[in-house]
């Protein structure tokens, strides 16, 4: 189903422990005009901070709730590198973003197709086993 962008800001982000924050903005690549990021306003819970997040995380969508769900903790989003919102988003900060939390960046398929509408397949937001977050988590598992 496609939705209009802009239709979406303001729905509630909610992770598996409680509410993250809103659709507060998205960042498009500048040459292929897919967008690459949902910045989300983390509101009261994190005051003036916004994080990124690819669109490949965000969960089922609740039209009546109007609200999107996503397999993360606020501790993980509380923990995520800071970014300035207001400033170009470098493909450095994208990889720190996809290392912290170990998943497989979009253009390490070759596939740089993904963005806003396009879910699963080769952007679907992934382990990436040399991550040294996924490192953590394999040693907290054991």
């Amino acid at each position: 189903m496609l939705r209009n962008a802009s239709a979406i800001k303001g729905y509630a982000i909610t992770g598996s422990d409680g509410r993250i924050g809103s659709a507060n903005d998205f960042l498009f690549d500048d040459v292929s005009w897919l967008v690459r990021w949902l910045v989300v306003d983390t509101g009261k819970w994190l005051t003036g901070r916004k994080v990124l997040l690819p669109p490949s995380v965000l969960g089922r969508l609740d039209p009546n709730g109007l609200e999107f769900s996503i397999r993360l903790t606020k501790k993980q989003i509380k923990d995520s590198p800071d970014i300035d919102t207001e400033r170009p988003v470098s493909r450095q900060f994208e990889a720190n973003i996809y290392d912290y939390y170990g998943w497989s960046p979009y253009w390490s398929t070759g596939d740089l197709v993904g963005g806003f509408g396009f879910g699963g397949g080769a952007m679907t937001a992934l382990p990436t086993i040399g991550s040294p977050r996924r490192a953590e988590d394999i040693a907290a598992a054991l």
